[in-house]
């Protein structure tokens, strides 16, 4: 626990489907619309004057770990954790049913090509044999991520990385990750309010219940994994999806443990 007061500045360092929505609209309601700098990615940041930087009190959105770094006040930093069997079949699911929304023409949109995929690839078309240019973007955002993400510090990390010892890769991740000041998982990010108390100067919140972005596809992967088959996945989807989730098991377990063990 810190002192009271201790910090200026809060960055969340949103990951892909982590209640991330749910996150930032918590820190609306705590510290005021007005307090919240309008960048959600890296690329607004860039956009951002260092004016606004000074007085802006929260950041929240799909950063990289280098926002720490560049915030001049003295910075509370977290992030939350979802079971990665989940997140990354949470995030499938969330891309196909958004590229069902869509039309033809924007979906065959440069920008739209990771939906395009997500629509119109077979399970084991898309996880396990798209071409290369695109099978980059996929493992970008699914292989290891959480590994990836927190070695490199961006979202493009696992290109540099993926040749690097898996070993190498995974203990920088760690020693990386626990220098952020919280690391809550998807069933206890509701801790932040009190960390948030001992630490900002904020006035009692109301309870509420944040919940969004809700898919339409049960939350439970085995679920999910049985829509997979029905949509003709076979056992290379399955092994490939373990093979890509088996270094992040391993960051959400040290966290889940540490929690578990303070209940």
């Amino acid at each position: 626990m810190h002192d009271q007061n201790q910090y200026d500045q809060l960055a969340f360092v949103h990951l892909p489907k982590t209640a991330g929505q749910s996150v930032h609209q918590f820190l609306i309601d705590r510290f005021g619309k007005d307090n919240i700098c309008s960048a959600r990615v890296q690329q607004q940041l860039a956009n951002i004057q260092v004016a606004e930087l000074q007085q802006k009190t929260v950041f929240s959105g799909h950063f990289d770990l280098s926002l720490i770094d560049m915030l001049p006040g003295r910075v509370f930093s977290f992030t939350v954790l979802r079971d990665p069997m989940d997140r990354l079949l949470s995030f499938y699911f969330y891309l196909n049913a958004k590229s069902q929304d869509m039309t033809e023409q924007q979906l065959s949109q440069p920008e739209h090509s990771g939906l395009h995929a997500a629509r119109y690839l077979s399970p084991d078309e898309y996880f396990c044999h798209a071409e290369p240019g695109m099978r980059a973007f996929l493992d970008d955002h699914y292989d290891n991520f959480y590994m990836y993400f927190f070695a490199g510090g961006h979202y493009n990390a696992r290109r540099q990385l993926h040749t690097t010892p898996k070993r190498d890769v995974i203990n920088r991740a760690m020693k990386r990750i626990l220098s952020i000041n919280a690391v809550y998982t998807l069933d206890t990010w509701v801790n932040l309010d009190k960390d948030l108390n001992a630490n900002f100067d904020l006035a009692d919140s109301e309870a509420k219940e944040y919940r969004m972005n809700v898919g339409s596809v049960s939350n439970d992967p085995s679920v999910r994994q049985s829509k997979l088959k029905e949509m003709g996945a076979t056992s290379k989807t399955f092994q490939r999806l373990e093979e890509m989730v088996e270094y992040d098991r391993i960051i959400y377990r040290y966290f889940a443990d540490i929690e578990a063990s303070q209940q």
